[in-house]
């Protein structure tokens, strides 16, 4: 797992790769962005079910969502983890 402090400077420098990868942010817990072949930035929030199953949920887009709204999404998202009711309203990884 990469984790690399996020900045607008690092986000916009990441280059697409023949596979997708994930980039961790080293301040926000569980937040990551997904950079696919294509060059698709996804917010994703990794996250452990109430029953003990990792998962991954997208969040929202990036440069459409920036970091602050990103960093306030995966907030609200991994608060819902226990009951499941701001989870479900992200779409599945």
């Amino acid at each position: 797992m990469v984790k690399v402090r996020f900045s607008d400077a690092v986000l916009m420098g990441l280059k697409p790769r023949k596979v997708k990868y994930d980039i961790h942010d080293s301040e926000e817990t569980g937040l990551l962005l997904r950079v696919s072949p294509q060059g698709r930035k996804t917010w994703m929030v990794d996250y452990r079910s109430p029953t003990g199953i990792k998962q991954q949920r997208a969040i929202g887009k990036f440069p459409a969502m920036r970091l602050a709204e990103a960093r306030d999404a995966a907030l609200l998202a991994l608060s819902g983890v226990q009951d499941e009711r701001t989870l479900a309203s992200c779409e599945p990884a």
